[in-house]
């Protein structure tokens, strides 16, 4: 599906993907999908907790077709053995003149973060998101994992010259 290139169809119309699938693989069998909801897409990257007896661990989203934002989400094991999941990190967007832009975004005049990777130390402690679009990389206090606090960045590029992203 994006062998060659993004295809604007497909992400327009929420077919990239909006679920994180758990599975049993000793039995190889699926347990359950948690939906993310359709304007989130492209679930791209899973990163556990390392400490063995911790049932959770967070999931990038690359763009909500809402408003270019990008997301991580926490998923995690509930008391009653489900698993769930909850958006705890939300980067926006950057604004940008439509002229610094590709074609596809000259009408959202913003540059969409397109988080492409996350990273978890070793202690669980820091969570680190790499934004290809936007050209930094955030890093995360996740030592309550349900309540993450950007704690820094650095800007190492990006679509085009931006101002600097907010959180919510």
């Amino acid at each position: 599906m994006v062998e060659a290139r993004l295809d604007s169809e497909i992400l327009l119309s929420s077919g990239y993907g909006h679920h994180v699938h758990v599975w049993d693989l000793r039995r190889r069998r699926h347990l359950q999908a948690l939906d993310l909801g359709e304007e989130y897409q492209i679930v791209l990257e899973l990163r556990p907790a390392h400490d063995p007896s911790k049932a959770y661990g967070f999931a990038c989203v690359v763009v909500c077709l809402k408003d270019l934002s990008a997301s991580i989400w926490l998923w995690y094991r509930e008391d009653d053995g489900k698993w769930a999941v909850r958006k705890v990190i939300d980067i926006r967007a950057e604004s940008a003149d439509a002229d610094d832009l590709p074609p596809m975004l000259k009408d959202f005049g913003a540059v969409p973060p397109l988080v492409i990777d996350i990273n978890l130390s070793l202690n669980d402690r820091f969570l680190y998101a790499s934004c290809w679009g936007t050209g930094e990389m955030r890093q995360y206090d996740v030592s309550d994992p349900f309540n993450p606090r950007h704690i820094g960045s650095v800007h190492l590029g990006g679509m085009s010259v931006c101002g600097s992203a907010s959180e919510t």
